[in-house]
């Protein structure tokens, strides 16, 4: 805003705050302000559109010197005309006049603004640690900057970890997928085979669990909402009268305390922002230098020859996995597979013994 209007940090936080205090948008309250202040004047120095207008409601933008005036006391004196004037279309168009097409919504910005609200605004920035001085504000770009950097730099690392690594990793990854291709036939025969064991299991709990949670679920619509009604009644008359007067401590002693600190916290940490920038800041970058030169010149060259190292292991473990290892899985899985069908789910499985037991119980039940 600084830039575009000529206004100081301290100005610049003045206008955003009234901005946002109208519930405004400090973006287009610049562009609305940067139309008024470029159009006092044409390209050949003589008075603009806007310097015209504002000759013609009486309003000085210009010093004995022929200088212009600071733009907040030209703004200053534009809200004092315009709060001053009755809502209507000649209001609304002095104001698009002045400030573009959306002029029209500036009325509250120059309520806001008029009979010294300028300076009760830039007092109530300083009260909120809103206010930023010109070298906080260079503090802040900065810092902003040397984060960027700080990025860039740690960009660069990864770039270069790639450069060096991929070429030894992609024939690891190259083994790694022939491998679970190789072995994807076994294991989609696996998954069909267990298919038909879900879809019994499935069955059996929809025949004989189901009707057990049905009824729990109808207990709890019938107990849990006179209890629930019962603990509304209880907080209201015990807990809600103590949160009350809590609220009541926290917001008359405590939250000023609060406001204090945050003030405080304000005004420090711009400072320390100030001083990471200007003390700690180059220190850190020239460490950070540091451990980059030594990654690239003495770990990379570590971290390839480990790579060159694994991928025969790899390999090994690999086969020894596909050819050894594997086999026996198999056998295990067809083993538990036969027990499941056979002894648990069987005409004579522990499943099937069960499943009779709760049919006779839920049969006794129903003739009770």
């Amino acid at each position: 805003m600084g830039d575009v209007l000529g206004t100081t940090a301290e100005e610049s936080s003045a206008l955003a705050v009234a901005a946002q205090l109208i519930g405004g948008d400090v973006t287009q309250l610049t562009s609305q302000m940067a139309i008024l202040t470029r159009g006092l004047f044409d390209a050949k120095g003589e008075i603009g559109p806007t310097g015209l207008v504002l000759q013609q409601m009486g309003v000085a933008f210009q010093d004995a010197n022929g200088q212009m005036l600071p733009t907040t006391t030209i703004l200053q004196s534009v809200a004092d005309k315009i709060a001053a004037m009755p809502d209507g279309l000649e209001k609304t168009q002095l104001m698009m006049d002045l400030f573009g097409k959306s002029g029209k919504d500036m009325s509250d910005m120059m309520g806001i603004l008029a009979n010294g609200g300028m300076e009760a605004v830039n007092q109530k920035t300083k009260d909120m640690g809103l206010s930023m001085s010109e070298e906080g504000t260079a503090g802040a770009i900065q810092f902003g900057k040397s984060m960027n950097e700080l990025k860039l730099m740690g960009k660069g690392l990864m770039v270069t970890l790639g450069n060096e690594l991929m070429p030894v990793l992609q024939p690891l990854i190259a083994d790694f997928m022939q491998w679970a291709k190789d072995a994807m036939p076994a294991v989609r025969k696996a998954i069909q085979d267990a298919i038909p064991v879900i879809k019994e299991i499935a069955k059996w709990i929809g025949d004989n669990l189901l009707p057990v949670i049905r009824d729990i679920v109808e207990w709890l619509f019938e107990n849990v909402p006179p209890a629930v009604a019962k603990a509304v009644e209880w907080f209201k008359a015990n807990l809600l009268p103590a949160l009350k007067s809590i609220w009541a401590y926290i917001k008359d002693p405590l939250l000023p305390t609060l406001e204090k600190i945050g003030k405080w916290l304000l005004e420090t940490i711009g400072k320390a922002v100030t001083y990471f920038v200007n003390e700690i800041w180059p220190g850190l970058k020239e460490a950070f230098k540091t451990v980059k030169d030594f990654i690239t010149i003495h770990l990379i060259p570590k971290l390839k020859d480990i790579a060159e190292w694994l991928g025969p292991t790899i390999e090994k473990i690999v086969n020894t996995f596909k050819n050894d290892i594997w086999p026996g899985i198999k056998t295990a899985f067809e083993t538990v597979y036969v027990f499941i069908t056979t002894k648990l789910l069987g005409p004579e499985g522990a499943f099937t013994r069960i499943k009779g037991i709760l049919e006779d119980k839920w049969k006794l039940r129903q003739r009770l």
